[in-house]
C-alpha cells in the first residue's frame, strides 16, 4: 500500500520538526510513502525548518509548497491532497508525532476512512483537564486502548473524532469539502459529517500519534475563543446532541447579565462558584484534578462562550 502523508502547517517552528523526525522512524518502506507539506503562509521560521529537513533527507520523497498568504487549514490540506501522488492519504497535524507502526498498522487494517487515536504527549495540567472532559463526553472512544468503533450517522455526535490523524481516499477527501466558507466553519466535523454519509468511519486505537497539547493557559483560552463559533456552527441545530444544553447555557448567561445589572452580582457570583464546584467534581478522577478544575475551568469556559456570544 502506497500512502501520501499530508501536512498543513502554520507557525509551528517549535513543533513541526518533531513530526518530521518521527517520519524518519516509520517502519515502512520509504518507496511506499511520500510526504506532502503545505506551508500555509507561516510568518515564523516554519518554512526554514521544513526546507532544511527536506534538503537533509533526499532518501525520502518530499513535496513542499509555500503559500504566499494564510488560506486556512482546510484549504491548505485540500491543496496537499491534490499534490499527493497516491490514492491513499494520511492527514496529520504539525503538533503530532507518529508512532513507528502508524503506516504498517494502517496497511494491516486496510480500511478507509479511518480516524486514528490521538494521545496527549505531555502530562501537564491542561492536557489532563481536556482529556478528562473528553473522557466524560465521549465514553469508550478515548485513551490508549479501546475497541474499534464504526462511526455512522446515528452515533456521530457521541464518538470522539477529528482529522488530526485521518486516513482516507484522496478523492473522497477532496470531494467532501464543506461548501461553507469562513473562519468559523467547523472543518473537521464538516468534512467527517459529509464522508460518513457515504461510508462508515472506523475509529481505532491501533493507529495512533502523540499530540502536543497547548500548555499555556492564555494560549489555550485564545484557541477556545476561536473554537467556540466553530462548535456552534455544527452543533447548534435542533437535531444535534448539544442543542438543548447550549440553549440552557445561553439563557442562563443572559439572565446572569440582566441580574447583575440590577444589583444581584454577589448572589450570582456565589451561584457560579457552586456551579464550578459541581462540574469540577464531575470531571475529576483525583483530588488534585478537582483543585485544578476549580482554578482553570472558569477562564476556559468564559473564553469558549465569549467566542460563541
Amino acid at each position: 500500500m502506497k500512502i501520501s502523508l499530508v501536512i498543513a502547517v502554520y507557525n509551528e517552528e517549535e513543533k513541526i520538526k518533531g513530526l518530521l523526525d518521527s517520519v524518519l522512524k516509520l517502519d515502512y518502506q520509504t518507496s511506499d510513502f511520500e510526504v506532502c507539506i503545505v506551508n500555509d503562509g507561516s510568518i515564523d521560521k516554519t518554512g526554514e525548518v521544513c526546507e532544511k529537513w527536506k534538503d537533509n533527507h533526499s532518501e525520502l520523497s518530499v513535496k513542499y509548497k509555500k503559500l504566499e498568504s494564510n488560506v486556512g487549514r482546510r484549504k491548505a490540506r485540500e491543496l496537499g491532497a491534490k499534490m499527493a501522488s497516491y490514492e491513499n492519504i494520511l492527514i496529520t497535524d504539525a503538533r503530532c508525532e507518529l508512532f513507528p507502526d502508524t503506516l504498517s498498522n494502517i496497511r494491516e487494517i486496510n480500511y478507509e476512512p479511518l480516524v486514528g487515536n490521538v494521545i496527549q504527549k505531555y502530562a501537564g495540567y491542561l492536557p489532563r483537564v481536556f482529556f478528562l472532559i473528553r473522557k466524560k463526553l465521549f465514553k469508550g472512544s478515548l485513551g490508549e486502548s479501546f475497541e474499534d468503533i464504526f462511526i455512522n450517522k446515528q452515533n456521530f455526535d457521541s464518538v470522539s473524532k477529528g482529522t488530526t490523524l485521518f486516513f482516507v481516499d484522496r478523492n473522497r477527501f477532496i470531494n467532501n469539502q464543506p461548501k461553507e466558507e469562513g473562519r468559523y466553519v467547523n472543518e473537521d466535523t464538516g468534512i467527517l459529517s459529509l464522508i460518513v454519509r457515504e461510508k462508515k468511519i472506523l475509529k481505532t486505537a491501533k493507529v495512533k500519534c502523540l499530540y502536543s497539547q497547548r500548555e499555556n493557559l492564555f494560549e489555550e483560552m485564545r484557541h477556545l475563543f476561536h473554537r467556540g463559533p466553530r462548535f456552534i456552527f455544527h452543533y447548534y441545530q435542533p437535531s444535534k446532541r448539544y442543542f438543548f444544553s447550549i440553549n440552557i447555557i445561553l439563557v442562563v448567561t443572559f439572565l446572569a447579565i440582566i441580574l447583575a445589572m440590577f444589583g444581584f452580582l454577589a448572589k450570582i457570583f456565589i451561584v457560579l462558584i457552586l456551579v464550578d464546584v459541581i462540574f469540577s467534581f464531575y470531571f475529576s478522577e483525583k483530588l488534585r484534578d478537582f483543585y485544578i478544575f476549580l482554578i482553570v475551568l472558569p477562564p476556559l469556559v468564559c473564553a469558549f462562550f465569549a467566542g460563541i456570544i
